[in-house]
């Protein structure tokens, strides 16, 4: 009985906050809909027969080249989660970007664009090619790299956020070895899959060659969170953080963790953090910014929600 009161308290509590929240947002998504410096970077389509290594040039360059503009401050990149349904709508038989998919793919995240690609391994070499796309399908820029070996899918992804954006600071992002980026490749790929197991097991595999590594320390604390672990992911993200102080996804995920066990003081201060790591990103100061409006300071979250607003301008 004492529990069902106290829920009802506490969905009391959020109706009242979101009355107070919801004037605040309504204006601001509706101009982040509008446009943004804000590109979506999508799995990339594989042309011929499956080989072992695929991952790391399907999920692997994306992550590598939403990494190094991220960590750059270049914009912000995004490397969002695709449905087997949506890949197929993104390309058609040739590899190529549809206007349709990319509309839809672009349509709720308030994006200025997409990269998008297909590659097809010969041999030891691998033919990658780009498509920039706009959010209206148009496309843009096309360009193609050939990688000679797994160990130069870095430098070719540098060399795709250099064409995106010529001020990229490449140095700033931290070299990936070949097999840490197939491991954390076939990582994600389970994430997404719900096989959170699977995932857990080959983060492990990785971290016991790659300890220090702050992109496989957040993508442990990412699965532990989505296992329902909070402290342990916490102390996953915690060592993200130590180890690259450049990288603001772990405190991004942090705040979300401390948010979940109602702990708003702490999830504020992580989202603040994440947002000074890389002022492009959005759902930091976003966050932060509801938050301090369901506290009930009003005036302090219009100040942090325009901040947010401006990472996404109007076009």
């Amino acid at each position: 009985m004492q529990q069902k009161s106290a829920l009802r308290v506490r969905a009391l509590r959020y109706n009242t906050a979101m009355k107070r929240v919801l004037p605040l947002l309504v204006p601001l998504l509706l101009a982040a809909t509008a446009g943004a410096d804000t590109i979506l970077i999508g799995d990339l389509c594989r042309l011929g027969n499956p080989r072992a290594g695929d991952e790391s040039f399907a999920i692997g360059i994306p992550y590598l080249i939403a990494r190094t503009l991220n960590t750059s401050n270049a914009c912000e990149a995004v490397t969002p989660a695709i449905s087997p349904a949506q890949f197929a709508r993104l390309y058609d038989a040739a590899g190529r970007p549809t206007p349709e998919g990319v509309r839809g793919f672009c349509e709720d995240s308030g994006a200025s664009g997409c990269l998008l690609g297909h590659f097809r391994r010969e041999g030891e070499t691998a033919a990658v090619t780009f498509t920039v796309c706009s959010a209206r399908g148009e496309t843009g820029q096309v360009f193609r790299v050939d990688a000679q070996d797994p160990r130069t899918l870095q430098a070719l992804a540098e060399y795709a956020a250099l064409k995106l954006y010529p001020k990229t600071d490449v140095a700033r992002t931290p070299r990936l070895p070949p097999e840490l980026l197939g491991g954390m490749s076939r990582a994600l790929r389970a994430l997404r899959q719900n096989d959170r197991t699977a995932a857990a097991a080959e983060t492990d595999r990785m971290l016991g060659r790659f300890p220090d590594s702050p992109d496989l320390c957040c993508l442990r604390g990412r699965i532990e969170a989505a296992r329902r672990q909070p402290y342990a992911a916490l102390r996953f993200l915690n060592q993200a953080r130590n180890a690259d102080p450049h990288f603001a996804l772990p405190a991004l995920e942090e705040g979300k963790v401390w948010l979940s066990l109602e702990r708003r003081s702490l999830a504020e201060k992580a989202f603040d953090d994440a947002s000074r790591t890389q002022t492009t990103l959005f759902q930091a100061p976003a966050e932060s910014g509801a938050l301090t409006a369901q506290l009930g300071d009003c005036a302090a979250a219009r100040g942090t929600l325009r901040r947010a607003l401006a990472c996404r301008p109007r076009d």
